[in-house]
């Protein structure tokens, strides 16, 4: 027999009341959701229908006469009696004129007193009218233990387990959030009678689900999360099912969530909810080692009232375990991917290193456990925030499901600086964050902000516990808005380190270490003879700031015989600072750490150091404080040198660890942020340190977004951190190089929607290049291209065609220039008349242009292939679909010839030529071209991508024009759905799509 389980939820019977014209809709709605499944192939005929609360609305009796009344006709179309379905409670389905006898319990040690065997008859009297529906319909009871339930328990349908449990015991009213138990007392006496048995690692486990009204986040904190000794009932769960079904929350059919690396969780949305909600419903089948589902969803917008049925999905069960090659050879590798996992980015070394913090850990770990708001940990510069950040999130790994740590370079080099886009920076560039999280990086016209916000959206809808750890935030966190855009409790914990303390967080004042602290933290890197009492004296000089504590004592060590304590104390009590300059600089950046910073550069002295040790020092400088590889990212500053100066390097390396200028651990390398300030303060950068960063990076981001992998989008950080450090570089003159690599910055903040960036940069490149070069510079002509770009996209039509036509009579005036920058140039001042609808201006330069790529290239070159597509799209706007299509037809033949076959432009190609043959009515022609185009993207881009998304719609679009509505609204539908899904429901690509469904609605009246 078949076993597939329809699951319905929040059907609210009793909403309407007796509103005739609600009634109408719903009426409508539910028999078409009966139609809909009576047309599923016998496959997918349900055999087990799930109930997971809210059947009614008022939990009164007239409400489930109402419910029964519809679910007889389903049962009767599916083929199935009651004795089939399978129901728990829902907040509505409590009747709250009984509430009144209840206390919600708001700690732990209250609802166990509570929620324990045997249940009290109050906690079963406001489910009267449930009950007596389930009894009086024919569903059968669960057993607890022996007992029977109809709030709770475990049914052993067709070989499936079924575990209901109850969230809904203390449900009163609007604040019911975070105020919900289960009750581990019942969960336990489940376990205990082998009713809830775990099935992570057991192939032989029967297939369970687990059903309840409400997700996690609904529960008490308390009750979800582990802390110390305490259970963590959410992963508890997660352990002892396959796959969780909830409803409540009214949301859209979204994939399934899996948690704590165990279950797969279902947040079902409302089945019904008025006629304007996209109502929807989910069908599961277990299919051995896999569990496949489809959804339902109601289309608010359609005539016919069609619940439109998406593609199954099939998901993994079971975790892979040593030797089972059948689970290991599961062939859906879409879904498997689709798996979020655990460190969301890279979580920083915990050296070991930890002296007299254990107690500011516990703390710590238990105001972020209680706390309800963002925790704030806020401390002097180098008194350990970031080491006692380390060891929370390296000591609590295991007890949350993701985990995400954001470092900020440059937040508090300039306490006067407003450092707002740091935050926001550090999250945008991360690729692996966005990777992890199976987002798209580029999103078409994409604004920075709606990034950010479409970020943090896809952070807060993950499920599970989770951790956000923001180290080293700047005067950001002073923003409102900053921090109304932040993941809040009780799904994530939200840690910050900061040398500010505003208001709106829990503030965690983290202070000096104790003198016996210091002391173990001293002696642990200094190993030689001297006085204990000279040392406390020194100690207590720095008031034990732990940075300057470790420091020094490693100075000593490596100065063992030519430096005392003595000497240390003599130099800090007198503040010895070589340059009276450190001094004012320190005072007005550093006004809350004056007093550490004056000790450290006392101490600190870069005039101690050799030549090979300050050529390493000052290039460290020229990137973002962080943890390097010493073979691979740092081998870019040194790839010329000579083995006998590799090994000069390496020594440098080894000696400024002892010396305590940096740490090293295995290959990795790490300068304080202090440190790299102090080095920054006593040493200048010189061309020579310079040259060799800014050349690879400005190679590294030299890149087509279409060509190149974005791979290139992960030295964004590292080029804007060169380029802002050697702006405020003296003697440097001026460097062509350096705005060669903000001209390629430029470019991708272009991409990446950050054109007044992007706009500011090559403005002050071209006004410099313009002071400082030749006129006719090829580099000014460079730059000044780039910037008309920038002015397109801005929309500044004027400046950007009087640019584009300098650059290009500049170019046409130097006769060293070749044909190939006339054809650059020309084609992108084709391209800012083609923008402003100009196309017989736009057409006649890109044929010159197009002739020029002939004379350099070759007529059978992909730079003319290229270059015949860009003709066809103006005469498409023009169209002449005829010519263009015998263009768009040469340009992809040249182009399936010279480039291999997944290069995007063959797709675009195609795309391209799919329009025009679906004006010229050569429809079948078009529909395989845009499937090939889809294809493509799929392949490149992968599913997430803007570029797939349109795609998709261009095919929905083939298939209307040549009459295939209803292939065209599926297909269009299922491009709505993905595009609400990974770019949100306000992006204009959105809109485009719902345009077009209404369209085809219209056109089918």
């Amino acid at each position: 027999m078949r076993k597939v389980i329809l699951h319905l939820t929040d059907l609210h019977f009793g909403w309407d009341g007796n509103d005739v014209n609600r009634l109408a809709e719903r009426k409508l709605c539910l028999n078409g959701l009966i139609k809909a499944i009576s047309k599923l192939d016998v496959d997918w005929r349900p055999s087990i229908v799930c109930l997971s609360g809210d059947i009614g609305w008022k939990g009164i009796e007239s409400d489930y006469i109402e419910a029964k009344q519809w679910l007889d006709k389903l049962l009767k179309i599916v083929g199935i009696g009651y004795d089939r379905v399978l129901v728990c409670s829902g907040n509505h389905d409590v009747e709250r004129a009984k509430t009144g006898l209840l206390t919600t319990p708001k700690r732990l040690k209250d609802a166990q007193d509570l929620l324990k065997i045997p249940l009290s008859f109050e906690m079963h009297d406001v489910f009267q009218n449930f009950s007596m529906f389930c009894q009086t319909s024919g569903i059968f009871p669960y057993k607890v233990n022996s007992e029977d339930s109809t709030l709770w328990g475990e049914r052993v349908v067709d070989g499936i387990r079924f575990v209901t449990l109850n969230s809904s015991w203390f449900c009163k009213d609007d604040n019911d959030k975070e105020n919900l138990w289960i009750g581990q007392k019942l969960l336990n006496y489940l376990e205990a009678n082998g009713q809830f048995p775990e099935v992570v690692g057991e192939k032989d486990a029967l297939p369970t689900v687990v059903m309840m009204h409400h997700p996690f986040e609904w529960l008490n904190p308390e009750e979800t999360h582990g802390f110390e000794n305490k259970l963590n009932t959410k992963d508890y769960i997660a352990h002892r099912g396959h796959l969780l079904i909830t409803g409540h929350e009214h949301g859209e059919a979204r994939g399934l969530d899996r948690i704590a690396e165990g279950m797969y969780h279902s947040k079902g949305g409302a089945t019904y909810s008025g006629g304007e909600y996209n109502n929807n419903a989910r069908i599961f089948m277990f299919d051995g080692d896999n569990l496949v589902y489809r959804s339902l969803i109601y289309e608010t917008g359609s005539p016919s009232r069609e619940w439109r049925v998406t593609e199954p999905v099939s998901l993994a069960l079971r975790t892979p375990i040593a030797g089972d090659e059948a689970f290991i050879s599961c062939e859906n590798s879409i879904l498997k991917s689709a798996v979020i996992p655990k460190e969301l980015t890279l979580i920083p070394i915990d050296y070991g290193e930890f002296f007299g913090r254990d107690e500011d850990l516990s703390n710590l770990t238990a105001l972020l456990e209680r706390s309800s708001k963002v925790v704030l940990m806020n401390g002097l510069g180098g008194i350990g925030k970031t080491t006692l950040a380390k060891r929370l999130v390296n000591k609590n790994r295991n007890r949350f499901d993701h985990i995400i740590w954001i470092g900020i370079a440059k937040a508090g080099l300039d306490s006067k600086h407003d450092n707002s886009i740091n935050l926001k920076q550090a999250f945008l560039q991360n690729l692996l964050l966005f990777d992890n999280l199976k987002l798209p990086f580029i999103v078409e016209h994409e604004t920075e902000n709606a990034k950010f916000s479409r970020l943090m959206n896809a952070i807060k809808n993950l499920d599970g516990y989770n951790l956000l750890v923001i180290d080293n935030v700047g005067n950001e966190v002073d923003q409102h808005a900053i921090r109304a855009e932040l993941p809040n409790p009780p799904s994530w914990k939200v840690l910050l380190t900061s040398k500010r303390k505003p208001s709106g967080y829990d503030v965690f004042e983290l202070n000096k270490i104790t003198l016996k602290a210091s002391l173990e933290l001293f002696f642990q890197s200094y190993k030689s003879p001297c006085s204990r009492e000279k040392v406390i004296e020194l100690l207590e000089e720095v008031d034990f700031h732990t940075l300057t504590v470790e420091l020094l004592a490693k100075t000593l060590q490596a100065h063992y015989g030519t430096t005392s304590v003595e000497d240390l104390l003599t130099k800090i009590r007198s503040k010895q600072l070589d340059d009276p300059h450190f001094q004012r600089k320190i005072v007005t950046e550093h006004s809350e750490e004056t007093e550490v910073f004056e000790n450290l550069l006392a101490v600190f002295n870069v005039s101690n150091l050799s030549q090979p040790e300050l050529q390493l020092l000052r290039r460290l400088t020229l990137l973002p404080p962080g943890i390097y590889d010493i073979n691979n990212q740092l081998g870019v500053a040194f790839q010329r040198l000579s083995p006998e100066d590799l090994r000069t390097f390496h020594e440098a390396i080894h000696s400024l660890d002892v010396k305590g200028w940096i740490k090293v651990s295995g290959q990795s390398i790490e300068m304080h942020k202090m440190m790299h300030q102090m080095i920054s303060y006593q040493e200048k950068i010189t061309w020579e340190d310079a040259e060799p960063f800014v050349q690879f990076f400005t190679v590294s981001l030299n890149y087509d977004f279409h060509t190149v992998p974005k791979d290139a989008w992960g030295f964004v950080p590292f080029g804007e951190f060169l380029v802002d450090t050697l702006s405020t570089t003296e003697g440097l003159g001026f460097q062509d190089d350096i705005h060669a690599l903000k001209n390629n910055l430029s470019a991708i903040y272009k991409d990446m929607g950050r054109f007044e960036d992007a706009r500011k940069f090559m403005e002050s490149s071209v006004e410099e290049a313009v002071n400082n070069l030749p006129k006719g510079h090829l580099s000014i002509l460079k730059y000044k291209n780039t910037l008309a770009l920038i002015y397109k996209n801005l929309e500044i039509f004027d400046k950007a065609e009087n640019l584009s036509i300098q650059v290009l009579d500049e170019t046409l005036q130097n006769s060293n220039e070749s044909n190939k920058a006339l054809m650059i140039f020309k084609s992108n001042l084709a391209v800012v008349y083609k923008s402003q609808g100009r196309s017989h201006e736009a057409i006649e330069l890109f044929e010159s242009a197009s002739r020029d790529a002939i004379d350099v290239f070759g007529d059978e070159s992909a730079e003319a292939a290229l270059s015949f597509g860009k003709i066809a799209t103006v005469l498409q706007d023009m169209q002449d679909y005829s010519k263009a299509a015998v263009l768009l037809e040469n340009s992809l033949r040249i182009l399936q010839k010279t480039l291999p076959a997944e290069h995007p432009h063959i797709a675009v190609t195609q795309s391209n030529l799919s329009f025009s043959y679906q004006k010229l009515e050569r429809f079948e022609e078009a529909i395989e071209l845009s499937k090939k185009s889809l294809k493509a993207a799929e392949d490149y881009f992968g599913t997430k991508h803007h570029t797939y998304i349109t795609r998709m719609k261009n095919l929905g679009l083939a298939y209307s024009r040549s009459n295939q509505k209803g292939e065209s609204l599926k297909i269009l539908f299922d491009a709505l759905a993905l595009s609400n899904r990974v770019l949100g429901e306000n992006h204009s690509i959105a809109h485009d799509i719902q345009k077009e469904i209404n369209l085809v609605q219209r056109s089918r009246l």
